[in-house]
């Protein structure tokens, strides 16, 4: 099989709150508050094969941005193994290592606060190239222009400001600067979310246009089914930090198999359902600084047993391609 480009194994992320003054000091005489620590991941694994868009869904709050910090090289695993094309990221050195870098991009979910306010177009998207030796100071300017173009801006306006743009605009920019580094996995957090319906629809075209040009891969991040479902090859359920289902997009949507992912489909609007009445999943995603014993969807799971409560569910393939973590699966 094809190396994957990353892969991540057992990845874990764990955000420590570190007391105040105050709460040292009371800590001293015994009477200090417990430390806080968020369980952002707990043990994932996942591959991304070379040329595929991945689609990771979950609620607010289920860890997928921090997952696509993660690969994105952005921040640090507490616990776990990222992997670049078979290679342990944290064992390279030198050129492997700025490759390796350069090789995950990361466009964000607002563009505006991640372009900075005070620096021109031409300098938020050439810069790193620049610094990189991709390209020469002398041919900036063209390979500036040409990226522009590729992701439907007029090259005449590179010396404006982000806020002299629409949001679909500024969101070509974020793609831009993302591909001015010549890479091979791009990480889209969430990167239409904030966008009108129809110029989603423009920027989600102006990504497969990408695909299809410069053999991309994509991590593809959100929280909307509907979106996933049209340009995902597979999809991770990620849940309270947890990947629950893994499956190629069109069996997953078809006939899903662990009971949040069931849960989740049974809600995406549909033009044949005819009347119905909506039924959202009941309760709220647990606090990551609290998570529940055993399966972390088992609090708001209509078919949780005892089983459940207590034992953490294996992550097993149940068909050919397909995964899941469930105890109903045996």
């Amino acid at each position: 099989m094809t190396t994957p480009i990353i892969s991540v194994e057992g990845v874990s992320k764990r955000f420590a709150k570190e007391p105040d003054l105050a709460a040292k000091l009371a800590g001293l005489v015994g009477a200090g508050p417990k430390r806080e620590v968020v369980h952002a991941l707990d043990t994932v694994d996942l591959a991304i094969r070379p040329g595929e868009v991945m689609g990771l869904v979950g609620e607010s709050g289920s860890g997928k941005s921090t997952l696509g910090r993660i690969i994105a090289g952005i921040w640090q695993q507490s616990g776990g193994k990222v992997y670049y094309e078979g290679r342990d990221r944290t064992t390279l050195a030198g050129t492997d290592r700025r490759a390796a870098a350069l090789a995950v991009q990361m466009v964000f979910q607002d563009p505006m606060s991640s372009l900075n306010p005070r620096m021109r177009i031409e300098d938020i998207v050439s810069e790193a190239p620049v610094y990189h030796g991709i390209v020469d100071k002398a041919g900036a300017a063209d390979y500036l222009a040409d990226l522009m173009r590729k992701v439907g801006l007029d090259p005449a306006y590179a010396k404006r400001y982000p806020h002299q743009f629409s949001g679909g605009q500024r969101a070509r920019i974020g793609i831009a600067r993302a591909l001015a580094v010549r890479p091979k996995l791009i990480v889209a957090d969430e990167s239409v979310a904030a966008l009108d319906v129809s110029i989603q629809a423009q920027v989600l075209n102006l990504f497969m246009q990408l695909r299809a040009d410069f053999g991309l891969t994509y991590l593809f991040i959100s929280h909307d089914l509907g979106v996933v479902r049209h340009v995902a090859d597979r999809v991770a359920i990620l849940y309270l930090g947890r990947i629950v289902e893994l499956a190629p997009a069109e069996e997953l949507f078809a006939a899903p198999n662990h009971p949040y992912t069931q849960a989740l489909l049974a809600e995406v609007p549909r033009v044949d359902t005819g009347k119905r009445r909506f039924k959202p999943i009941e309760g709220e995603i647990p606090s990551p600084l609290v998570p529940p014993p055993g399966c972390h969807f088992h609090p708001r799971c209509p078919m949780a047993s005892a089983r459940c409560r207590t034992e953490v569910p294996a992550f097993k393939e149940i068909a050919p391609g397909r995964f899941s973590a469930c105890h109903l699966n045996g």
